[in-house]
């Protein structure tokens, strides 16, 4: 038993390792990448829609269509990411964002991701309805711990902010949670999500936006 537990970890923290070496090509400036010129051609030629939503590889990895959203999410993408492109949303009347996680994973400083939310949170328009997510939790190992802290820092402060900004936080974590970390149904490498995990998120933002 303990040696299966071992190899769990084993494999999840390999995965980890793995993601976090590729997503750290986009540590400073994710837009002079190929890979992220292409996604960000993709969001150029998206027809016009009310609602999009904003983010990372956790929102680009997932058909959106029953929200009949535009999906302008990119893999490895961080906050500064994000506010290179924000641009693209100003016309959608609602806007989901989440955004941070692959800047906690390659340990910008807390400073540098609450300067570049601000500067995402003042970007757009006072008539748009704009919801912001929390950062879901990693995987919970010895390898993770500090990650998820950092992850809870920045949620805690997201909360506080966007009352002052009149936008609505939506707190999504505790949902995601088992123990101390992501629960194994709902994710695939111990970051990304199964289609269990999608289904939860779509029912928590069904639940939160149309209701």
């Amino acid at each position: 038993m303990y040696f299966k537990k071992l190899l769990t970890l084993m494999f999840f923290f390999s995965i980890y390792c793995l993601h976090l070496s590729t997503i750290n090509l986009y540590a400073q400036a994710p837009y002079q990448y190929p890979f992220y010129q292409n996604q960000l051609k993709k969001v150029h030629q998206m027809k016009p829609s009310t609602l999009v939503f904003l983010g990372d590889s956790l929102t680009h990895r997932h058909n959106w269509s029953k929200f009949k959203a535009a999906n302008m999410g990119i893999d490895g993408d961080t906050t500064d990411g994000v506010l290179s492109r924000v641009k693209l949303s100003a016309q959608a009347k609602t806007i989901v964002l989440m955004i941070g996680t692959n800047d906690i994973l390659q340990d910008t400083k807390m400073s540098t991701i609450k300067t570049n939310y601000l500067k995402i949170l003042n970007s757009f328009q006072p008539q748009q309805k704009v919801y912001i997510l929390s950062v879901l939790p990693v995987i919970d190992n010895k390898q993770t711990k500090s990650i998820n802290h950092n992850i809870l820092i920045l949620n805690a402060w997201l909360k506080t902010e966007l009352k002052k900004h009149n936008m609505t936080f939506l707190d999504f974590y505790p949902h995601f949670l088992q123990a101390q970390g992501l629960a194994d149904p709902l994710t695939t490498d111990g970051i990304h999500l199964t289609a269990k995990g999608y289904k939860l998120w779509e029912k928590l933002l069904k639940n939160n936006i149309y209701n």
